[in-house]
């Protein structure tokens, strides 16, 4: 017979005093679950009653009396549930889509004898980190004899078994401001020493007041009381189930330890504790730690290899952990410990070991920053680049995932590994250049200055320049690195005599690494291509020039170093000189920064720069970045910036594309705000005021985005109505992001007024995008979103602004409209070819909700409802872009370039890595299909094909 779940009840019972700030988050988090909360105030005194009442909650009311358990149990006394779920007010109960009916099942379907299940408590910190997770008893029946002892931190008594649940619980008792936690220390000990009063023999009484002065960084007293809880536990012969709770002690004194430096006396504490309990994960991470902290690779080897194994089996079988606290649990834990167990791996030349756990954390590894340099660095420092290969092809493949200061780590890794191969010709030469050239340009475009390339890659680099007869930024380039490195060596660079002193100077430094000697090499190439082809040939022989380039300046002392190849100069030091540059000044930070990109803007955009000239908000600057414009936007521009000292004009020397140039403009952006203008589009004179206030009128600065109504304006200059309202000023993030998706494609939020720090933030949007692709359709998508779950988007109903419409805007629909933007930017994605464009969207929507600050139950949700949304909108184009990819790769024709281009066999059988690295992104490609359309043919045999090519290069 089908058992019956609907009359099961659930209540949730709690004990409260003045929670009025954190209430609220709990009684969201189960309202959804319960049929009825239980509530027993203490004596509130703020507008608790008030909150619960409006949960529907029965509230009893009890004056304190200094006893925890006599309250909880008050509270249980009440509940008329068949089950009970025990939850205090600064907790939450992570599920959110977990529902009844389900809850339900599970009690319905637990043995008779079952009384009681586990949950997973997540204590966070101030930052909403995971910092120690537990098995605790949190919810079990009504009516057998559950209930709770000890004044405080009371624990429960019970009968009957234990189950295990998913349930989780976070705990923010300890993300509280100084003084309410300094308060809650203060209660928490002196009800701890009255216990001690009552029973002096109390060791659990002493393992909670460790706690207590360990929080709050008295050591000397927690080291005593944690001592003083071990011996009693000792003198009392308690047994091992009991006892285990406890021995959480020996961890947390090697922590103290550890913290303060004293690596062997922490590690003394580890071994005491791994006598009592030889498979206590918590000891194995502390022996981790102090490994690769006192420089001990062995030692972290130990404890890395026994906490994996360890954690692996309490996650198999929860159960073996009991109901001791186990503080390192976490992921972030499982991470640290395997980030310092390759680290010791590396250092005991144990390589293949090293690659294996590479493989199995890599996909976690990702996400931290610090671990992946540190990493490459003790590669680096052994030499071993056979491990640093599949490291770097991850991460190149991740570069979007990656702050921008590691995709230099990992750009330089490929600048040597492209240029040794190229030097030592184990492969043709010219498609190597290709490949080089490709990252070299890459790599400058991460760096905003010459200062902050590293010596070696400077070598590299300034070869490359020299190649390509790029004398203005080979010898800016020089001139930076002589500065840093040959300081009162070289005092000027006036010759070729001089700057092949210079490098001469610098090849003597190398090590005798592999890259020392590669830049050694690189040393001598430079020399020998400004005429040194004999190092004896006389000073006379080699004193050839290289001219100063014309807009230099003519004492090449001091140079700021900004200079990038296929970028004017922008030099903020070099005041009081326009070269076609960007000279911002120093001294004044405006309210408001205006960014511009256009590209061939003509009579528009001077239209667009008198808009902005004509607000009545006049404290601003306008950048304008030219993207290599063939008209006259140049002259327009550069008519403007010379009337008006609040302009600044930039131009690329070939075109970079539009993400490129929003990418640039907020990297330059130094004002509290910021505008993204379009070259044809106009402001209302009162645009940047109004969004002010609105602004200014919240207090607490929780928008993130002000924008008006746009007005849509036809080519015959008339109004055509106005874009949808959006205005997604929810408190829930989810909501925020949820309702942004929805609306985009009919409005355009990151047209308005917004906060630099935030839109500077998003990296995924912009940055990322940037190194990666050309064109920005649908980048606003991934935009508004992000910053959607960073704050809120106001909208203002005043039209403000008037959108220039293309020429065929009625007539077509969104997909039609796609298809046109694409080729307008893009013309090679609608071309014959393996492209996966709007399934790339969809990637891009991916990476926005895995970087956000929310629950992982929240994430699954947004993607869920990600991939809904957008294969509905995109299913046609996806579809087709899909079948033409299967097209060519049923006839293992894989390496197909956009235009439909094949590239020639013998070309890529010499180049292996990187047949394997595109080899791999197309397998990627093609798996992220089948999960959006499992059922599509073909599909599936073409993921196979992709891996099978993998394991044949």
């Amino acid at each position: 017979m089908k058992k019956v779940t609907k009359k099961i009840r659930i209540s949730a019972c709690m004990i409260v005093k003045n929670e009025e700030e954190m209430l609220p988050r709990c009684l969201n988090s189960i309202k959804h679950l319960i049929d009825e909360l239980i509530i027993v105030d203490t004596g509130s005194t703020d507008k608790t009653i008030e909150i619960a009442e409006s949960f529907g909650a029965k509230i009893y009311h009890h004056p304190w009396e200094n006893n925890f358990s006599k309250h909880r149990n008050q509270s249980l006394g009440y509940a008329t549930g068949d089950w009970i779920i025990q939850i205090d007010a600064d907790e939450e109960l992570n599920g959110y889509q977990l529902k009844k009916n389900v809850l339900k099942k599970m009690f319905a379907n637990a043995p008779k004898n079952l009384h009681c299940f586990l949950i997973k408590m997540l204590d966070k910190n101030k930052k909403g980190e995971t910092v120690s997770e537990t098995e605790m008893l949190r919810i079990f029946r009504n009516h057998v004899g559950v209930h709770f002892t000890g004044i405080v931190h009371n624990r429960p008594q019970y009968s009957g078994k234990v189950g295990h649940s998913d349930i989780q619980f976070f705990h923010y008792g300890y993300a509280l401001s100084d003084a309410q936690m300094q308060a809650k220390y203060k209660r928490t000990s002196g009800l701890l020493f009255k216990r001690i009063e009552e029973d002096p023999q109390d060791h659990d009484a002493y393992f909670y007041l460790y706690q207590v002065h360990s929080e709050m960084n008295e050591k000397k007293k927690a080291v005593e009381y944690a001592e003083k809880c071990l011996g009693l536990i000792k003198e009392k012969n308690i047994n091992l189930t009991e006892a285990s709770f406890y021995y959480s002690l020996y961890h947390g004194l090697a922590s103290t330890y550890l913290k303060s430096g004293h690596y062997e006396l922490a590690q003394s504490f580890v071994r005491k504790g791994l006598e009592v309990l030889p498979d206590e994960p918590d000891l194995y991470y502390d022996l981790a730690a102090i490994g690769y902290f006192s420089g001990k690779p062995s030692v972290s080897v130990e404890g890395g290899k026994n906490y994996l194994r360890v954690i692996d089996g309490f996650r198999k079988d929860p159960l073996k952990a009991g109901t001791r606290f186990i503080f390192t649990a976490s992921k972030k834990a499982e991470l640290s410990v395997s980030f310092w167990l390759m680290s010791g791996l590396i250092s005991l030349n144990q390589l293949d070991a090293f690659l294996a756990l590479w493989e199995q954390y890599k996909e976690e590894m990702i996400d931290t920053h610090s671990f992946q340099k540190q990493l490459f660095e003790a590669l680096e420092n052994k030499d071993a680049f056979e491990c640093i290969e599949p490291v770097a092809n991850y991460l190149f493949n991740n570069l979007n995932r990656i702050p921008v200061e590691n995709h230099k780590m990992v750009l330089s890794y490929f600048l040597f590994y492209f240029k040794e191969k190229i030097v030592s010709r184990k492969a043709p030469n010219g498609e190597l250049d290709d490949m080089f050239e490709g990252v070299a340009s890459q790599y400058l475009e991460t760096v905003k200055s010459y200062q902050e390339i590293p010596t070696g890659e400077a070598v590299i680099l300034a070869d490359f320049l020299l190649d390509k007869n790029m004398e203005n930024f080979f010898w800016d380039l020089t001139s930076v690195v002589f500065a840093r490195e040959l300081s009162g060596q070289i005092k000027k660079i006036d010759s070729n005599k001089t700057i092949m002193q210079g490098y001469g100077l610098i090849a003597e430094n190398q090590n005798k690494t592999r890259k020392g000697q590669l830049f050694k090499l690189l040393c001598k190439n430079i020399c020998e291509k400004l005429g040194a082809t004999d190092s004896n040939k006389s000073s006379e022989t080699a004193s050839e020039t290289v001219d100063p380039p014309v807009a230099a300046s003519e004492d090449r002392e001091g140079l700021s170093g900004q200079l990038k190849p296929g970028i004017r100069p922008f030099s903020p030091d070099n005041a009081g000189r326009k070269v076609g540059a960007t000279i911002l000044k120093k001294d004044r930070i405006p309210k408001v920064t205006i960014g511009l990109p256009v590209y061939n803007g003509g009579q528009a955009l001077s239209q667009a720069i008198k808009s902005i000239l004509a607000q009545d908000f006049e404290d601003f600057e306008l950048i304008i970045s030219d993207n290599c414009s063939t008209d006259n936007t140049e002259e327009i521009c550069c008519g403007y910036a010379d009337n008006d000292d609040r302009i600044y004009y930039t131009r690329t020397t070939h075109n970079h594309g539009l993400a490129a140039s929003f990418s640039n403009l907020v990297g330059l952006a130094r004002s509290e705000f910021f505008i993204f203008a379009q070259h044809d589009n106009t402001f209302d004179h009162k645009y940047i005021t109004t969004c002010l206030k609105a602004f200014e009128a919240d207090v607490n600065k929780s928008y993130a985005i002000v924008f008006p109504q746009v007005r849509l304006i036809n080519q015959n200059g008339s109004p055509e109505g106005s874009q949808e309202m959006l205005n997604a000023v929810q408190e829930s993030p989810v909501e925020r992001y949820l309702h942004v998706l929805e609306t985009l494609g009919h409005t355009s939020p990151i047209l308005g007024l917004m906060r630099t720090a935030i839109i500077k933030n998003c990296r995924i949007s912009l940055g990322a995008l940037s190194s990666r692709s050309s064109n920005t359709i649908y980048t606003d998508y991934a935009t508004a979103t992000e910053i959607a779950l960073k704050g809120k988007i106001r909208h203002i109903s005043q039209v403000l602004l008037n959108s220039k419409m293309s020429d065929d805007n009625d007539d077509l629909s969104l997909e039609e409209r796609t298809v046109r933007d694409i080729n307008a930017v893009a013309p090679h994605i609608m071309n014959d070819g393996i492209s996966f464009f709007h399934i790339g969207i969809i990637r891009r929507q991916m990476d926005v909700i895995n970087y956000a600050p929310i629950s992982f139950s929240e994430k699954q949700l947004l993607i869920k409802e990600t991939v809904k949304v957008l294969t509905s909108r995109f299913q046609d184009q996806m579809l087709d872009e899909i079948r033409r990819a299967l097209g060519f790769v049923k006839n293992k024709h894989f390496f197909v370039t956009w235009a439909g281009q094949r590239l020639p066999e013998d070309i890529l059988d010499s180049l292996p890595d990187f047949k394997r690295l595109y080899m791999t992104m197309l397998s990627r490609e093609f798996e992220d299909a089948l999960l959006y359309f499992p059922e599509l043919d073909g599909l599936k045999a073409a993921v196979q094909l992709c891996r099978d090519q993998i394991r044949m290069v």
